[in-house]
């Protein structure tokens, strides 16, 4: 099972607290994209009085592009990691972004296919998390389509543990000590949302 998110910026996930506010950290999911025609935030952290203070996990879905993105932005600019390889849409695929400081992010697709950047980049003020879009001082980038088994670490998972995230092993079993947030996105019989969440 999974949250189904239908694209529009009524339908996110958010909490007014992050449960990792600087680097390092890690974010990890599975996404099912159901449209490859927009830029797709998976999971973000921002400052919601800025628009342009944010680390997030999106999807590059415009101009015919498909890859996953660890995007940074402290008001210059976006600092942005590509993953090496593209996705494709209506399929189940894993996503990671791994913040290990200030110059060094990596996107990752399916445990592998990691792309990195090193421009410093250190948003401040971080005071919200948000799964299916952005919300800063507004909300951007939704997605179109499915998320689960939604992981955040304060640290910086190495290499070999995203590939046994992107094999299927759950994120409790992952480096648990640094495990602060898991959200399976369920739903229950009634439709409604979900969501377990496993503190350190």
């Amino acid at each position: 099972m999974a949250r189904d998110y239908p694209g529009a910026t009524t339908d996110y996930h958010s909490n007014a607290a992050s449960p990792v506010t600087a680097v390092p950290f890690t974010f990890a999911c599975w996404f099912n994209a159901a449209a490859l025609t927009t830029r797709q935030t998976l999971v973000s952290i921002a400052d919601t009085a800025v628009a342009t203070n944010y680390h997030t996990l999106r999807l590059n879905t415009a101009a015919g592009g498909s890859n996953v993105q660890a995007r940074s932005n402290a008001g210059a600019g976006d600092s942005i990691a590509n993953s090496s390889t593209g996705f494709t849409d209506n399929v189940w695929s894993h996503a990671a972004g791994v913040w290990t400081s200030a110059t060094d992010r990596v996107a990752y697709l399916n445990g592998g296919n990691s792309g990195s950047n090193a421009t410093s980049t250190t948003p401040t003020s971080i005071d919200t998390l948000a799964f299916g879009l952005t919300v800063h001082s507004g909300t951007a980038q939704e997605v179109n389509g499915s998320l689960a088994e939604v992981g955040i670490w304060d640290a910086a998972l190495t290499a070999a543990e995203i590939a046994i995230l992107g094999d299927g092993v759950s994120p409790l079993l992952v480096r648990p000590a640094s495990l602060v947030l898991y959200c399976p996105l369920l739903r229950g019989l009634s439709g409604a949302a979900s969501s377990t969440v496993k503190a350190a």
